[in-house]
């Protein structure tokens, strides 16, 4: 691999540390963090709107210029996760 890592996406288990690893190699590569379970989870774990959440992930994804990185199973779960993709 060559040159800095722009865009990470941690999976792994549930309780399997993937949000705590997640902040903190965004801390170290000094790039916001977006824990996906916040966005796909409403108040009292009700599943948020696909169009609300896509909207919240693109968002994200627009303001951080420098790369980011996002931790969760979402994106084989939800068309809203798609924004992660890379274009086309």
């Amino acid at each position: 691999m060559t040159g800095r890592l722009r865009r990470v996406r941690v999976v792994g288990t549930s309780g399997s540390g993937k949000t705590t690893f997640a902040a903190r190699l965004a801390a170290r590569l000094d790039v916001p963090h977006l824990e996906l379970d916040e966005v796909f989870w409403d108040a009292g774990w009700t599943k948020r709107d696909p169009a609300e959440a896509r909207a919240q992930i693109e968002a994200f994804v627009s303001a951080a210029h420098r790369g980011w990185v996002t931790d969760g199973n979402w994106t084989a779960r939800s068309p809203a996760a798609s924004s992660f993709r890379p274009p086309a």
